[in-house]
């Protein structure tokens, strides 16, 4: 009788580059971004890996530092550099179009073993699902939500996906996926 072989978890760990020139960041019209490629790498270098609860099975790739998150979603690793960066690219105009994520979240794109991985890295915020007072902060999601949906998207609503930098009182989005309203 054979036995299985068991099979080695799915990597999900974000690699810290060898160098900043590995880190391509998304610079919009305005030109300004939180991070540049030389923070970015440094973050991951420092990092820990994260992984999310209860979701084992998450196509995304998180690293955790004290202030920031970092994260890419796996399935969107390609070899053509073009097309991850114009990914990050759509991300970051949308990000500035509809105005429901940190300020400071930026775009880039990881260049790795020949591949190349669009992510982003945003602030680390209080989650609305665990703050206290939670009642006070509805209507910023129900606000964010509304936005959303004037500009024909749909977000996963869940208090996991919001959040408030120490100190605001400002909500933001957290997730990256967005969705096309129905019609």
């Amino acid at each position: 009788m054979r036995q299985a072989v068991a099979r080695r978890p799915h990597a999900r760990r974000l690699r810290p580059p060898r160098d900043a020139s590995d880190v391509l960041v998304v610079r919009l019209a305005q030109g300004r971004t939180a991070l540049d490629a030389g923070r970015i790498t440094a973050l991951l270098r420092e990092a820990s890996v994260f992984y999310p609860e209860p979701s084992t099975r998450t196509p995304m790739a998180f690293a955790l530092t004290r202030r920031w998150v970092l994260k890419a979603n796996l399935r969107r690793r390609s070899r053509d550099a073009e097309r991850a960066f114009q990914e990050a690219g759509a991300a970051a105009a949308l990000h500035a179009r509809l105005g429901l994520w940190h300020p400071a979240k930026t775009w880039f794109v990881l260049r790795e073993r020949g591949r190349f991985l669009p992510g982003n890295a945003t602030p680390r915020l209080h989650l609305l699902s665990e703050m206290p007072l939670r009642a006070l902060f509805e209507w910023q999601r129900l606000r964010l939500v509304w936005r959303a949906a004037q500009a024909g998207y749909r977000l996963d609503a869940r208090g996991v996906n919001f959040g408030r930098a120490p100190g605001s009182l400002s909500l933001y989005y957290l997730d990256d996926e967005i969705y096309p309203l129905r019609k």
